[in-house]
């Protein structure tokens, strides 16, 4: 299942891939998130910056995906390969659960408007699992839409309240 989502944000470019990467605002995000985060590895690889971190989710998962994955939270490694010259970024989960079953990559932009920019996301999720792997692909892509849906208003208003305006 392939998705994407696209978000108007109020600052250019440039700003506001600076600011979603920053400390500040990688820690205010976490703040309000209820997701446990455990960095496993980070650093530079050729200009590209690199981070591994395992991710647990906050919420209990529905009953067939707990029988799935055999856990009540979902939880994954999350690797990224982010190329800030390009403002690209590269990401890959790999669950502890089946990962030769699981297949969720995609990519992470932000290309310049007229009024500011926009954030762009866009992967792919893949589950081989019999008789449920479309109705999880289906839970996990939703999921996945309504967090960045929530992520895009906390970032607009961040952006407004902890970056310069426009030029």
């Amino acid at each position: 299942m392939r998705f994407e989502v696209r978000h108007p944000m109020p600052r250019s470019a440039d700003i506001a891939w600076r600011a979603f990467f920053s400390p500040d605002y990688e820690a205010a995000l976490r703040a309000r998130d209820d997701s446990e985060v455990e960095l496993l590895e980070e650093g530079d690889r050729g200009g590209i910056h690199y981070r591994r971190t395992k991710v647990t989710s906050g919420k209990t998962l529905p009953g067939f995906m707990q029988r799935a994955l055999q856990s009540d939270r979902l939880s994954y490694v999350l690797e990224q390969w982010r190329d800030d010259r390009r403002m690209e970024l590269r990401w890959k989960v790999t669950p502890p659960a089946m990962p030769d079953k699981i297949r969720a990559a995609g990519n992470y932009s932000c290309i310049a408007t007229p009024s500011g920019c926009e954030r762009i996301v866009n992967g792919e999720i893949s589950v081989a699992i019999p008789l449920v792997g479309g109705k999880i692909e289906t839970a996990i892509g939703d999921e996945l839409r309504a967090s960045y849906e929530r992520t895009a208003v906390f970032a607009r208003q961040w952006l407004l309240d902890h970056t310069p305006e426009l030029a």
